[in-house]
């Protein structure tokens, strides 16, 4: 949060399930999106849904949760 300009975006995605390659859990943080959302708004971020929207199916790194978050401006 303190390395983001006041309004600044947070884009990301994640899971809640295994993910394990070579023996290796690569989402060693699984949680429900519920979860990621209380997190990030107790952080001091609103969701921004019309811009998770804008981007429907064309994201990066395609994850079972995409997100993005905009810095409150306190």
């Amino acid at each position: 949060r303190r390395h983001l300009k006041p309004d600044g975006l947070v884009v990301g995605s994640t899971t809640d399930i295994d993910s394990v390659y070579m023996g290796m859990e690569h989402h060693r943080t699984r949680q429900s999106f519920q979860w990621w959302i209380e997190l990030f708004e107790q952080a001091g971020f609103t969701r921004c849904i019309e811009l998770e929207q804008h981007f429907g199916e064309d994201w990066v790194r395609k994850g079972r949760f995409n997100f993005i978050f905009r810095r409150n401006v306190s």
